[in-house]
């Protein structure tokens, strides 16, 4: 190769490791756009969870204040109630299994 041909070379391959650095810097500094950015969306992660699981355990202590309420008015003695305030016993089936592990998997964020 003569000096010209080799110097278009080396001259070609300095413009595409110029090129290549350029893109890796881009590439840094993206990913230090996206480390900077992580705490704040964890966190509000975090809060979308936590507000979901407040809300479940919100409406269990409204189910369970309900239920304590009906116990009473089922414990109580039948000259003590009305016969039109006396509730019916509760029926016998089991709470629905797929809503409390779909409830469950997506607190944990299964999908």
């Amino acid at each position: 190769m003569n000096d010209q041909g080799s110097a278009e070379h080396l001259s070609s391959s300095l413009h595409r490791l110029q090129q290549d650095l350029e893109a890796a810097r881009d590439e840094i500094n993206a990913l230090h756009q996206m480390l900077e950015d992580l705490p704040e969306i964890f966190e509000r992660k975090f809060r979308q969870r936590q507000r979901a699981f407040l809300d479940h355990h919100e409406q269990l202590l409204a189910d369970n204040k309900a239920l304590r309420e009906r116990l009473y008015l089922v414990q109580a003695s039948p000259q003590e109630l009305p016969s039109h305030t006396r509730p019916a016993l509760p029926g016998t089936e089991r709470p629905p299994k797929k809503r409390l592990r779909k409830w469950i998997g997506d607190l944990l964020g299964h999908k």
